[in-house]
């Protein structure tokens, strides 16, 4: 009892703060966004809850009083039409549901991450802010990819050495996976796959920032770029490689347009040489090195590059699912009940949360149906194209900003076609940071005329 009210005290606490301080939703969000594994998580009727969940929670009833007492005015953003025609389908969706519970539940955890971009955009509205929330997103994700850097020096000590340093709450992980004694590094991730995808983002956003005309930060860009790519390197999530290069491509197409963008052909030779330079040192120090890449880029195998590859076997199991119910899909999750997959927990325990199809996209048709497949391309494509539209015409700094979430994003979501965190809260406040920072540099283009008259 004293223990639910200590609780219930300090959670009163925290609301008083945030509700006098709303900056410090943001700061919060962001110092508990890559708090994703089990261990910072608690479970309240069968849902595993974030702490980032928490701190949303007290936002969104913040927000409404505000709205109450007209205290703020709700923003609307070029994607709200399609993203809520998006979550719709999924609700109508709930019909064809194997479990509802299990689909409903995966419904609401959607719901909750529409609402976690809804709180950055509605409360991220003034340059201040947003300048130091950014810088804030700049120092969480070096703290995070250090971490995984740390844990496979901390696994390589305890290996070659007989150190007994600590690696992390889960040791160390995928041992046999990758052929590595060493294990991989997972931050504070569930498993290795979003800690390398979190590096490609920051390695992205980095070379957007550090290859600009922006002269303030350059060497603090710099290292955030150098520790970004080793850290997406020694992850070995081929996934998120592939997403880099696609990311790489879509900067070389808009550093061309953009004045404040000092990407150019030079630039990528910078980076293959910093790459090459990675690979050469890391191959001769660290022998097992070599191996592991010729593993990662086998074609043999569960694991290797082919159609056996047991997420091409789930994305294929997957889509044969969507035939079923091709119009409005199977609800949310479905994959959970009737997927495939060697899918149980240490002591052979069943477990519907680590069967999913890893495939975004045949996710989202096996889910929600051709209807949500068109919803969902339809959002996708918005997105794009108002990026696309906004950044040139922005002639500050909020251009390469914008650029560098909009490259970081678009890496996330093709290596989502393989690897999906579509349902992890990092994506959906990159997402909400991106349009933040294309409406804020609209708006000081917009004083910088006024000015001038």
């Amino acid at each position: 009892m004293q223990l639910k009210l200590a609780v219930i005290f300090i959670l009163f606490i925290l609301f008083v703060i945030f509700f006098n301080k709303k900056k410090f939703i943001i700061y919060a969000i962001i110092l508990t966004l890559f708090l994703e594994a089990r261990v910072f998580s608690f479970y309240f009727a069968g849902a595993r809850i974030r702490i980032v969940q928490l701190v949303e929670i007290i936002a969104i009833l913040i927000i409404i009083l505000a709205l109450l007492f007209n205290k703020i005015a709700l923003k609307k953003t070029p994607i709200d039409l399609f993203l809520w025609a998006y979550i719709l389908a999924n609700f109508i969706s709930l019909i064809n549901a194997p479990l509802i519970e299990r689909s409903l539940k995966i419904f609401i955890l959607l719901v909750s991450l529409a609402l976690l971009y809804c709180i950055i955009v509605n409360l991220v509205t003034e340059i201040e802010l947003f300048n130091k929330a950014f810088n804030l997103l700049l120092y969480v994700g070096i703290a995070e990819i250090l971490y995984g850097i740390y844990q496979v020096l901390a696994g390589m000590c305890n290996h070659y050495l007989n150190f007994n340093l600590p690696i992390g709450f889960a040791g160390i992980v995928h041992k046999k996976f990758i052929g590595s004694p060493w294990g991989r590094p997972y931050g504070t991730f569930v498993e290795p796959d979003w800690y390398g995808a979190i590096s490609m983002f920051y390695a992205l956003l980095f070379i957007s920032l550090y290859f600009s005309r922006l002269v303030r930060r350059k060497y603090f860009y710099l290292i955030g770029m150098i520790i970004s790519i080793l850290g997406m390197l020694i992850s070995f999530v081929r996934t998120s490689w592939i997403g880099f290069f696609g990311g790489l491509l879509l900067l070389s197409f808009l550093g061309s347009k953009i004045k404040l963008s000092k990407i150019r052909l030079v630039s990528y030779v910078k980076i293959l040489f910093l790459l090459s330079f990675f690979v050469l040192t890391l191959s001769i120090s660290w022998p097992a090195f070599s191996n592991i890449i010729k593993g990662r880029l086998s074609t043999k195998g569960d694991a290797g590059i082919s159609t056996s590859n047991t997420r091409f076997v789930c994305m294929i199991h997957a889509f044969n699912l969507f035939l079923n119910h091709p119009i409005i899909g199977n609800g949310p999750g479905s994959f959970a009940i009737q997927g495939i997959g060697s899918v149980y927990e240490a002591g052979g325990e069943f477990s519907l949360e680590r069967r999913y199809d890893p495939g975004l996209l045949t996710t989202v048709l096996e889910d929600t149906g051709i209807i949500g497949f068109i919803l969902f391309l339809l959002l996708s494509r918005r997105f794009l194209k108002y990026n696309l539209k906004a950044i040139p015409l922005i002639s500050n700094r909020y251009q390469i900003i914008s650029m560098g979430l909009l490259a970081g994003i678009s890496g996330l979501f093709i290596s989502y076609v393989f690897t999906h965190g579509f349902w992890i809260p990092f994506t959906w406040v990159f997402l909400g940071f991106n349009i933040c920072s294309l409406r804020l540099g609209l708006i000081e283009n917009e004083r910088k005329k006024l000015a001038k008259l």
